[in-house]
């Protein structure tokens, strides 16, 4: 039985208590794994005010019964929501939260099938919780982003002249597999001009001699995700307007990563690094927000851009990674991955953000 397992619970039975709910149900399969520590792609979990239940089938039941200890397991023998609807029923519960990210037509059976219960959009109570990460949660994704490093690094050391965008990528590919990890996303490899493009397809463009190369990518491993972005120059010239966003780009980041601290709104963050690249005449062409959070999954809170109302605390784990896309030349993107502590934030990244020069002869 996990301690930090029970806590989340706990904490979630807390919420579920203070917003006068009778309980709170659980679908989807990251806030599943949060609370359960159980893997499953069909599950749902009911937290009570004082129990909590896993209804999951026949092909997970042996194994979630030997590891889940702080859940009362249950095998579902019908649909789901009939069951859940049966311990709705017995144990009273008149006001059902659940999360809002619930497909319609799952909210259309939950009408159906929780007839009686009132449902509560409810799902900013696992949100909030996971937006803090544990000492436990910090090291995974940290460890994980030491190995995209030197995933990045490797890949990066077999680049050679007209190398196409695809085939850097089957490079990553297998250097994760030798690793026992997998991508956190499709890796970004995006050559010259593609480079313009923020989620750029690795496809056929190729690396060239005085054109940017740019690498997004992330591993995944023990459910935990990291996430960096390096843009570097092939050969030894670069075009001057590439050198010029690229000093742009990295002027902002660091003013951002600076600005990053607990109690910092999460819009002030995002405004110091867009403010420099406005300044510089480059505010049309950065048209994403400046960062987000990582944990489970590769995106989730908090969001850092314009229109954010969040702001930080310390366990958050945050991207800050600023970009300046100019179509038919180049785009630079320069990305961190950061936890906020209590006095400021520290970076998970240790790769030199200065441009590297990819001299291929």
């Amino acid at each position: 039985m996990s301690t930090e397992l029970e806590q989340r619970v706990q904490r979630v039975q807390a919420e579920v208590k203070r917003q006068k709910l009778g309980a709170l149900l659980v679908d989807d399969r990251h806030s599943s794994f949060y609370l359960s520590g159980f893997p499953c792609s069909a599950s749902l979990i009911l937290v009570t005010q004082k129990a909590c239940f896993f209804y999951t089938d026949s092909r997970y039941i042996t194994a979630a019964e030997k590891t889940i200890g702080h859940m009362q397991v249950v095998l579902a023998t019908q649909r789901a929501f009939t069951q859940v609807a049966d311990t709705v029923r017995k144990h009273r519960i008149s006001r059902l939260g659940f999360e809002e990210q619930t497909s319609h037509s799952q909210v259309m059976a939950m009408q159906r099938d929780f007839a009686g219960a009132e449902l509560i959009p409810a799902g900013s109570i696992i949100r909030n919780l996971r937006l803090i990460k544990s000492d436990a949660e910090i090291k995974a994704i940290a460890d994980n982003q030491k190995l995209n490093q030197k995933i990045y690094a490797a890949a990066l050391a077999t680049v050679t002249p007209g190398m196409r965008e695809s085939d850097i990528r089957k490079t990553i590919l297998r250097l994760m597999i030798d690793q026992d990890c997998e991508e956190a996303f499709q890796s970004i490899i995006a050559a010259g001009a593609n480079s313009a493009n923020p989620h750029a397809v690795p496809g056929r463009d190729r690396a060239k001699k005085g054109e940017l190369l740019l690498f997004d990518m992330g591993v995944k491993r023990n459910h935990y995700n990291s996430d960096m972005t390096r843009t570097v120059a092939v050969g030894e010239r670069l075009r001057p307007e590439c050198q010029r966003i690229y000093d742009v780009v990295l002027q902002a980041q660091k003013a951002a990563v600076k600005e990053l601290g607990p109690g910092v709104p999460c819009r002030q963050v995002d405004s110091v690094a867009r403010n420099i690249i406005i300044s510089a005449g480059y505010g049309d062409y950065f048209g994403h927000g400046l960062g987000h959070g990582v944990g489970l999954e590769i995106h989730e809170g908090p969001t850092l851009n314009p229109r954010s109302d969040e702001t930080l605390k310390p366990g958050m784990v945050v991207t800050v990674e600023p970009g300046i896309y100019l179509p038919g030349v180049g785009g630079v993107r320069i990305e961190d991955l950061l936890v906020i502590t209590e006095t400021g934030c520290q970076n998970l990244t240790s790769l030199t953000k200065q441009l590297q020069h990819i001299c291929i002869s």
